[in-house]
């Protein structure tokens, strides 16, 4: 689920994404994006979190042809490719390793870097359009438990 919201809204430019009718909590697919943003998940050790840029797709991609789109929230100040310095890198921690001591279990939480005690971090709205054009529709606080497995 993902609600935004004006109440959390940290622009006051921020708008709603055109996919929705309005304001509120929406039940929707997600992608967690890693690559590309310098986030080593595997090499995490058990009891040392890290921080990272994250990138949360969401919805289905709309449009067909050569105009097709999709919304995406950004947590990835100073990354290669992404202008998002208002944004705040994730909390990621590795709960168990494998044989090989590879992590294999992670939780990423919305508690940003330098601030213990706060839990949310700011996400930018990008609209991607065509895959390589990138709208700032404004930033909102988020907050967030995310587990995850691999397998």
């Amino acid at each position: 689920m993902i609600t935004l919201a004006p109440a959390n809204q940290e622009s006051a430019t921020a708008t709603l994404p055109s996919i929705w009718s309005s304001w509120g909590t929406h039940l929707e697919p997600v992608r967690i994006i890693t690559h590309g943003v310098g986030c080593p998940l595997l090499t995490i050790k058990p009891g040392i979190p890290i921080y990272c840029p994250l990138l949360i797709r969401f919805g289905p991609t709309f449009g067909s042809g050569r105009y097709k789109y999709y919304y995406r929230l950004d947590m990835a100040p100073g990354s290669t490719g992404f202008n998002d310095p208002e944004t705040q890198n994730v909390q990621v921690s590795c709960n168990a390793v494998d044989s090989s001591r590879t992590c294999n279990d992670w939780f990423v939480d919305s508690i940003p870097q330098g601030q213990s005690g706060v839990n949310r971090v700011i996400a930018q709205l990008i609209l991607v359009t065509n895959s390589s054009t990138f709208t700032n529709e404004g930033d909102f606080y988020l907050t967030f438990h995310i587990h995850v497995t691999n397998p």
